[in-house]
């Protein structure tokens, strides 16, 4: 049980750290390490990425999300390419592949949402790892 608790919450905390990147532009309300992160990138980018809010910054989520999610929910999001992702659409495509219908005026995707979709491009960058590895054998 205590190793489901520390896995669950590794991945609660890279949730949070998600929604956060996705809804604010670095406020000071927003968790010191998000705002290190994405400040450090933005630092890091040419000059044009830095004056660009949190949640518009692909820059923010290649920092906190490995290059494989970014490429499989990319896809999944019809992205031209996957480095131009931002931290919102890659939010609002984990959503809704949970369910979330992104209308007008719906609010904000409840967690249980957020979990089914997140389990489910887990399964797919999975696949995507799986398939990348039988490639890498056969040029072998």
């Amino acid at each position: 049980m205590r190793r489901l608790a520390a896995l669950v919450g590794v991945l609660a905390v890279r949730m949070l750290w998600l929604r956060d990147l996705a809804s604010q532009s670095l406020t000071p309300s927003a968790p010191s390490a998000v705002r290190q992160t994405a400040g450090q990138t933005a630092g890091q980018t040419a000059g044009k990425s830095s004056s660009r809010p949190a949640a518009q910054n692909p820059a923010a989520l290649q920092a906190v999300m490995p290059m494989l999610w970014i490429t499989v929910v990319a896809r999944l999001a019809r992205a031209n390419k996957p480095a131009e992702l931002t931290p919102q659409q890659f939010w609002r495509t984990i959503a809704q592949r949970g369910g979330w219908l992104a209308r007008k005026h719906d609010g904000r995707p409840g967690w249980k949402t957020l979990w089914r979709g997140w389990h489910e491009v887990a399964l797919l960058v999975k696949g995507a790892g799986l398939l990348n590895s039988a490639e890498e054998k056969r040029c072998v």
